[in-house]
């Protein structure tokens, strides 16, 4: 009997080894303007212009560099052994500022190949999400995303499994059937404006407003 407790012991702990020694490196959200991206730190310390939660992506009108605003995210994470990483994704959602609600909208690493390896047990995938401009009205605007990382451990003999990461850090560990992130969202800020002609045919109407009112003064 001790010697099997003994046994489950062991086993118990060299798997919950190998199953800890995976977690998330620094991660990035950035944005495509359509002539440079800007990148925004979601788990790093500093190397970014600034943390992409509470962060304003800026004003854009649709027509001004093409109507571009695409957010993406380089996702990092490590893991060693037989571990071994099936999906990265950036998830994401859009709505008015103070009232966004809804299904997020997953966002999986692409390329070829989709996941690899940057050196030492270092894993990194690139997700790229939509146009934050298509469809939006005038108006201000918050973008929720948070990240998933999904993969197997021991060669495939504990998992698959999926963790998350959201302004809380690292949720959903150790869970095999792990549970998407209900809150902590990191959340960014932007505001579409009026295209440019649109202020010139409002100033238009302004100058010929006034100029009605000062002739009728004028009477």
């Amino acid at each position: 009997m001790k010697k099997t407790l003994l046994a489950a012991v062991a086993s118990i702990a060299v798997s919950s080894a190998s199953f800890a020694a995976t977690g998330w490196l620094n991660s990035y959200a950035y944005v495509w303007n359509g002539t440079a991206d800007t990148y925004y730190d979601l788990n790093g310390t500093g190397i970014q212009p600034s943390n992409f939660n509470g962060a304003n992506l800026g004003s854009f009108n649709t027509v001004a560099l093409g109507g571009t605003l695409f957010l993406n995210s380089e996702i990092n994470a490590f893991a060693n052994g037989g571990d071994a990483f099936s999906n990265f994704s950036l998830w994401y959602r859009v709505g008015p500022t103070g009232n966004v609600t809804g299904s997020f909208t997953q966002a999986s690493a692409t390329g070829s190949p989709a996941i690899f390896n940057t050196g030492g047990d270092n894993w990194r995938g690139i997700a790229s999400g939509v146009n934050l401009l298509d469809g939006r009205a005038e108006g201000t605007y918050q973008v929720q995303i948070y990240l998933s990382r999904s993969h197997t451990w021991d060669a495939g003999a504990g998992g698959p499994y999926t963790t998350y990461l959201n302004t809380t850090g690292d949720i959903g560990g150790g869970v095999p059937t792990g549970t998407p992130p209900t809150s902590d969202f990191f959340t960014a800020s932007y505001e579409v404006v009026p295209e440019p002609s649109t202020y010139a045919l409002l100033s238009l109407a302004a100058a010929g407003l006034g100029a009605h009112v000062l002739r009728r003064r004028r009477k």
